[in-house]
């Protein structure tokens, strides 16, 4: 049996066609490649462009509402926007309208007076916020307590502590509680 050389065996020709093949195999792959890479860099450039419509319809919508001229005296301090309008940025931006004008003042229950943020602010039937109240005693157009003692009586049962004993959360609220806008009418 004798041994080939399958180098001295191979033509010229035959080594010029496997080179061609070799070169067209490698080219087709990167064709394929390269269109691969432009579906996923068209893909991501749909999603930011998905993304900058939806954000640019937004600001469309707030800035038909609010005009330029008022954003820009608000901005620098010559004016507050009209209640109006502070009441339509505060359900489209879903905060209160004191955290709109930078919580110039700190709110407080003027049920039970606790301080007052966003999370615990109540709301009106509509959704709207009502600063005046925190949600556990006024939720869904209802007050929870009928009177300044049964609110007093609960205060006491959840908010006395070893350091804070219960006759002087009793006196706390007692001395707090008749001084709030929402009891002053029981006196």
């Amino acid at each position: 049996m004798e041994k080939r050389n399958w180098k001295r065996s191979v033509t010229l020709k035959q080594r010029m066609v496997l080179c061609l093949a070799a070169f067209f195999a490698a080219f087709a792959l990167q064709l394929a490649l390269n269109g691969y890479q432009a579906r996923a860099v068209q893909q991501v450039q749909d999603d930011q462009m998905s993304n900058f419509n939806a954000i640019s319809r937004f600001q469309g919508g707030v800035e038909s509402s609010i005009s330029i001229l008022e954003a820009y005296r608000w901005e620098n301090g010559e004016t507050l926007p009209n209640t109006e309008t502070l009441k339509r940025l505060s359900a489209l931006f879903d905060v209160s309208i004191n955290t709109l004008l930078g919580s110039p003042r700190r709110n407080i229950c003027q049920c039970c007076g606790m301080p007052l943020e966003d999370e615990i602010t109540s709301r009106e039937p509509d959704g709207s916020f009502n600063e005046e109240y925190c949600k556990w005693c006024y939720s869904g157009g209802e007050f929870k307590y009928e009177s300044a003692e049964q609110l007093i009586d609960f205060c006491v049962e959840h908010m006395a502590t070893e350091a804070w004993p219960a006759a002087q959360v009793r006196a706390h609220m007692e001395a707090v509680v008749p001084q709030l806008r929402h009891w002053k009418h029981e006196k």
